[in-house]
C-alpha cells in the first residue's frame, strides 16, 4: 500500500497540483486492484441505511450505502431505510413496533 506524506503548502496552485496528483494516484492504484470505473452505481438509485435493531426497529441515525457490484448495499448490520418498520426509541412506554410503526396503549 502506497505511503502519502502531507504537507502544509500556502499556495492555491500548488496545493491543487498536489490534490490532482493523489487524485491520480487513487485513480491508478483502483485500476491496479481491479476497480472497474464503469462499474460505478447510480446517483438516482441512492438511499439510507439505519442500524438493524431487531423486530422491525432501527436507530434513527442514517449512514450511505456501499457501492458493490453497480448496486447500492448496507454494510452487515445496517439495512435499508425503507425495511424499516419502527425508527428510533419507543415514544412512549409500553410501546411495540408494528408493520405499520410505533403502536402505544
Amino acid at each position: 500500500m502506497a505511503h502519502f506524506r502531507v504537507k502544509r503548502v500556502d499556495s492555491v496552485k500548488k496545493r491543487s497540483r498536489y490534490w490532482q496528483a493523489i487524485v491520480l494516484a487513487a485513480s491508478l492504484l483502483g485500476a491496479a486492484c481491479g476497480v472497474d470505473k464503469n462499474d460505478a452505481c447510480a446517483p438516482a438509485s441512492h438511499f439510507y441505511c439505519l442500524d438493524n435493531l431487531g423486530s422491525g426497529v432501527c436507530a434513527d441515525v442514517a449512514y450511505d450505502p456501499m457501492c458493490v457490484g453497480a448496486q447500492w448495499v448496507c454494510p452487515d448490520g445496517r439495512i435499508p431505510e425503507d425495511d424499516c418498520d419502527c425508527k428510533g426509541a419507543a415514544p412512549g412506554s409500553g410501546c411495540t413496533c408494528t408493520a405499520t410503526g410505533w403502536n402505544c396503549p
